[in-house]
């Protein structure tokens, strides 16, 4: 291995980003036609990075047939210290961000809230560095309603220092929201469609109260 400036090698091309991330997941011997196909690269890229990280000492790779086998040698010290890790604490980025939002709303006091559902771009998987961090907050009573956005707006900063985007709370009561749906209102069809509940009852546990 490079001891000096590894990485720049490494992370420096989105191909070899894109095929190290979907290799940390799937760590099983493939073909290049496979690993080509699973991550959207062509054919003849994927061979040219895969070669490349062999040469790296990073995968292992031998002939089956007509084709090579790869896989990530996660003895290997870039691999195990470094890409493995970058990559789990990659995936687990949402899911630290969903605890920080529930956590947020949960500080105001118990039994207020019926569900949190997270919708908008990040839901889809097409957001951007700067997407807002879209959240529909079903409550009881529309007195609680203000608390929540409150909460969210304090906490705002906070959410923009340390991940760059910002709280973007939606808060009705469950009433409205039923009544809503039941109206074909787009914007609550289209969360019900996209969005994922991260706290709370499902909106089929609503709909059917």
């Amino acid at each position: 291995m490079e001891f000096n400036g590894a990485l720049d090698k490494i992370l420096g091309q989105k191909t070899k980003v894109k095929i190290l991330r979907y290799l940390t997941k799937n760590n099983t011997e493939q073909s290049g036609m496979r690993i080509a196909h699973e991550t959207g690269i062509n054919h003849w890229q994927t061979l040219k990075v895969m070669k490349d990280l062999y040469k790296q000492g990073m995968l292992k790779m031998h002939r089956a047939g007509n084709t090579y086998l790869f896989a990530l040698r996660d003895d290997h010290y870039l691999v195990k210290e470094l890409i493995i890790p970058l990559f789990k604490k990659e995936s687990g980025s949402i899911e630290d961000m969903i605890k920080e939002v529930v956590k947020v709303c949960n500080k105001i006091r118990k039994n207020i809230l019926i569900s949190i559902i997270l919708f908008g771009s990040i839901s889809k998987r097409k957001e951007k560095a700067h997407s807002d961090i879209d959240v529909l907050v079903i409550v009881k009573d529309s007195k609680d309603k203000k608390l929540i956005n409150d909460e969210m707006s304090k906490n705002n900063t906070r959410f923009l220092t340390y991940y760059g985007n910002t709280l973007s709370p939606y808060v009705v009561t469950m009433d409205e929201f039923i009544r809503r749906n039941k109206k074909g209102d787009k914007l609550i069809k289209n969360i019900i469609k996209t969005g994922r509940v991260i706290f709370g009852k499902t909106v089929g546990e609503m709909i059917i109260e």
